[in-house]
């Protein structure tokens, strides 16, 4: 769906826009759809995401939404390259899946979806739940539970329902099962 940003979430962002800096009110309602529904509690305004703030305070400009993307593209490679340098503390194979994941399929097949978004964050997740892992005091843990709370709410608010909550539901399952079935260490 090439047109889900232009008739759906470029105006949603100035909704937004005007709630917060005109209004001075959260953005809970649409009145320009269907005589009014639900905006916040509806899973797709990407209210929750902290990029998204960006766009809105600069009242959804073309240069932000660039950014948004570019910054989202580069926490994926991030990300899948912290995961890799985690799990195999292999460098160079880690700046190679970094460099690599600019160039994944997703990106042609999702040019300008906010599915997009879902996919870069997804990885966050799954390094919170690695890190929780290999925590080696009950603060650090608390503090990786903090960030994989984050990330799990980054995931949610990123603007699409079903790709985000079946991301969500995967990864956190993928690293509830590296906690049960890392070895224990005294």
């Amino acid at each position: 769906d090439i047109g889900a940003m232009m008739w759906q979430h470029l105006p949603l962002s100035m909704l937004e826009r005007d709630a917060l800096l005109d209004d001075g009110e959260l953005p809970l309602w649409n009145r320009y759809n269907s005589t009014g529904t639900v905006l916040l509690g509806q899973g797709q305004s990407m209210f929750g995401d902290p990029l998204h703030f960006l766009v809105i305070f600069a009242r959804g400009a073309a240069w932000a939404w660039d950014l948004k993307y570019l910054i989202a593209k580069w926490l994926l490679a991030c990300g899948l390259g912290l995961c890799v340098l985690h799990v195999t503390k292999h460098l160079p194979a880690a700046l190679l899946i970094t460099f690599a994941a600019n160039f994944l399929g997703f990106f042609p097949y999702r040019v300008n979806h906010p599915a997009f978004f879902s996919f870069c964050y997804a990885p966050a997740v799954l390094y919170c739940w690695l890190r929780l892992t290999t925590a080696p005091r009950w603060t650090g843990a608390a503090r990786w539970t903090a960030g994989l709370l984050c990330a799990n709410g980054v995931l949610m608010n990123s603007g699409t329902v079903k790709e985000a909550y079946m991301l969500m539901l995967t990864l956190n399952l993928a690293g509830a099962l590296v906690l049960l079935l890392a070895p224990l260490t005294p």
